[in-house]
């Protein structure tokens, strides 16, 4: 695999989970940004990083909103985005 992600999912949840799922057997080079679970929070749902996890995706649970993750979102240049997440602001392209 190369470092560079052609499809970069930004997801949580159930939604986020079935998604990637339904990527993953498409079988392309994805890179996962997901939440990092709160430890007061109650989870119900299914796990995106686990998911990613299982299957040899490389995932960091992160805060994109920042100089640092956009830059280096921007360096990856995917050549897709998949979004389910809880908040993104920053311009990307």
């Amino acid at each position: 695999m190369t470092d560079r992600p052609r499809i970069l999912v930004f997801a949580y949840h159930n939604v986020g989970y079935d998604c990637l799922d339904v990527l993953l057997r498409r079988g392309r080079h994805h890179r996962v940004l997901s939440h990092e679970d709160s430890p007061n929070e109650e989870i119900w749902f299914r796990s995106v990083e686990g998911l990613a996890r299982q299957n040899g995706i490389p995932s960091t649970p992160v805060l994109v909103n920042t100089p640092e993750w956009i830059h280096r979102i921007r360096q990856w240049k995917p050549t897709d985005l998949f979004l389910y997440y809880r908040s993104i602001s920053a311009r990307i392209s």
